[in-house]
């Protein structure tokens, strides 16, 4: 069983999510992230004072965890402020969040999404990141928090690249 994305897959995920889906990103960090909870944290009284204004996925580990590079704007500092964060691609939304929705959806079990010798690396963080985004669209965490009908558009579109990315491998246009 391979634990890693191909090189080519990897690029192909890094590119498509930063260049088309920054929103959702930011979103992760926001919702899946201690950054998040910082954000939670200091805005909970002075609404703006902490705000992740945008990040950049910039690995993918395995298909265990994210890697990304998030932009904080805090008040009182001229220039935006640089966090690395990693989430892990089972994670649950943050404290702060849970209160206002029911228990979240549990992970999928990795057992299970290994069972077939079909499954690729890239089906399992496919179907890990379209379990994220079913979350997103239980917890908002910010106006600009892409809607109920954007992240339904991303997970098909998820589903429909990594489809056409497998077929393609397999005709040997790869």
């Amino acid at each position: 069983w391979k634990e890693e994305l191909e090189e080519k897959e990897l690029d192909f995920v890094l590119g498509y999510l930063n260049k088309h889906h920054t929103a959702l990103l930011t979103s992760f960090v926001s919702t899946f992230s201690p950054l998040g909870e910082i954000q939670a944290s200091k805005n909970a009284f002075s609404g703006g004072s902490y705000k992740i204004t945008s990040a950049v996925l910039k690995d993918v580990v395995g298909v265990e965890k994210m890697v990304l590079e998030a932009h904080v704007s805090v008040r009182g500092k001229s220039e935006e402020v640089v966090e690395v964060v990693e989430i892990s691609l089972d994670a649950n939304p943050i404290k702060a969040l849970q209160r206002q929705s029911s228990k979240p959806s549990p992970p999928i079990p990795t057992s299970f999404l290994r069972s077939s010798p079909n499954t690729s690396s890239l089906d399992i963080l496919v179907r890990k990141l379209n379990r994220l985004c079913h979350l997103l669209t239980l917890y908002k965490t910010t106006n600009s928090s892409p809607s109920v009908k954007e992240i339904n558009s991303t997970t098909g579109k998820f589903i429909q690249l990594a489809s056409q990315f497998s077929q393609k491998k397999k005709c040997g246009y790869h």
